[in-house]
């Protein structure tokens, strides 16, 4: 999964992937349809296929147990020599070089950037005491201290050894990468009467949107979106119409049975923006990814103050932060937003400089900050259905932090966005906010807080 791909989008995918296909019998059991469905939206499914032969390999000639030796797994569709040395070094502590593109350049670095990489790992392995550590240990050298920019030689065991670093030329000549090369398609979103959506298959298995229909009645553009195949920076243009001819090559598809299917990720994002939900129940947060939250004319906080003579209202829409979620564990979401207290409004620009300067303070506390700890969410939502959740974290306000529980209402829109809101109480004297009372004016300070907050899809 990690070839191609980086860490933060195989997290999402790893565990449900091996919760469906637990042992290597049980995914060679499975058809490829299933694999390919399990991994729609990793992209280059040609891993996918070659991890469902190979594992049909290991079941039939190996009994379903990985061989620990190099040249048996080279044998098995699939592995190369960077693969079979990784898990017979890894998982069973055979002597066996391991060379990745981190690894490569710690030993340029170390011998000269004509070294032969391979024959080098192998003649540094030979000489360790346990190959599952030192492999594993190149791999976190390479990827955390000698990096291909500004390596931090500093923290580097290997720097006494180092050639580059002796000679202080460290930098490494760049790689020479394909050009981007850009493109415009189009998607043809169309739906039966019973809202099944229709679809052909492709080459490789995957079911994807209609791409030519000329004779299509009604047809209406809903939008477009961005998407990027290695160096391809494609532009769908999305357009839906009411009906078609019997065409070629293609099924009529129930939205609900989309999960069931190998399709590539740009379908879903389509979809979206043809305004077709899928039918079946949303987890939490659905598309496991980073919603952004930036100043937005929608988005509102607000805190009321009120004493026995007037109230009012400090509003401001200055928000920014984070929405991170995982499909799978919707409890498992965070939660990380800042206000700028210092842009608070009331309308009356007197009763703004009290509040800022005599209570709020906002020159030495310019900024409060809420960072859920946990969060309680049901399994599911449906799209478009509000959702209630509970978000325990820490609010800092006026320099003071408590360990807050919110109630939060959600949305899961359509089109890639998070609608949250939710309302609930600060008493200000918890946070050294201290509203003198007199005799004749007593203040509430129970202060009632107001978040109204949209966050879109990174």
């Amino acid at each position: 999964m990690l070839q191609q791909t980086r860490m933060e989008v195989v997290l999402r995918y790893y565990s449900r992937f091996l919760e469906r296909f637990p042992t290597i019998a049980r995914l060679a059991a499975s058809s490829s349809d299933d694999v390919a469905a399990a991994w729609s939206g990793l992209g280059y499914y040609r891993r996918a296929r070659m991890l469902h032969e190979g594992a049909i390999e290991v079941q039939r000639r190996f009994g379903g147990v990985l061989p620990n030796d190099v040249a048996e797994l080279m044998t098995i569709p699939g592995i190369g020599r960077y693969t079979a040395g990784a898990i017979s070094s890894i998982a069973y502590d055979r002597v066996a070089p391991v060379v990745d593109g981190n690894i490569a350049r710690i030993l340029a670095r170390l011998f000269g950037p004509r070294t032969n990489s391979w024959r080098r790992a192998e003649e540094l392995v030979h000489e360790s005491t346990s190959p599952r550590v030192f492999n594993q240990a190149l791999m976190e050298i390479g990827a955390l201290i000698c990096k291909p920019q500004q390596p931090r030689c500093d923290r580097c065991p290997l720097s006494a050894e180092c050639r580059a670093f002796a000679s202080g030329r460290t930098a490494l000549a760049p790689r020479k990468r394909p050009a981007s090369i850009a493109v415009r398609r189009r998607l043809y979103v169309i739906r039966d009467r019973r809202g099944r959506v229709l679809m052909r298959r492709d080459r490789r298995g995957m079911y994807e949107l209609v791409r030519r229909l000329p004779s299509a009645a009604g047809r209406k553009k809903a939008g477009s979106f961005s998407h990027t195949i290695m160096n391809q920076r494609i532009t769908f243009e999305v357009f839906t119409a009411s009906r078609q001819p019997p065409t070629a090559n293609c099924v009529t598809i129930a939205t609900s049975d989309l999960e069931k299917l190998p399709h590539p990720s740009f379908v879903r994002k389509a979809l979206r923006i043809a305004g077709i939900l899928l039918l079946t129940a949303f987890p939490l947060f659905a598309d496991s990814r980073t919603y952004s939250i930036a100043p937005d004319s929608k988005t509102l906080v607000q805190f009321h103050a009120e004493d026995s003579y007037d109230s009012f209202d400090g509003n401001t829409g200055k928000v920014t932060g984070s929405i991170s979620a995982d499909p799978a564990k919707p409890s498992a979401a965070t939660v990380d937003v800042t206000v700028d207290m210092n842009a608070l409004e009331t309308g009356n620009s007197l009763r703004d400089r009290e509040m800022k300067e005599l209570y709020l303070e906002t020159k030495e506390h310019p900024t409060c900050s809420f960072r859920s700890v946990s969060v309680a969410a049901p399994d599911s939502i449906a799209p478009n259905q509000p959702a209630d959740i509970k978000v325990t974290g820490d609010f800092n306000l006026h320099g003071v932090t408590k360990r807050l529980t919110i109630p939060v209402r959600v949305v899961l829109l359509p089109d890639g966005r998070i609608h949250a809101t939710s309302n609930f109480k600060v008493h200000m004297p918890d946070f050294g906010i201290n509203v003198p009372d007199n005799i004749l004016v007593t203040v509430n300070n129970d202060a009632p807080v107001r978040l109204d907050v949209w966050a879109v899809a990174k």
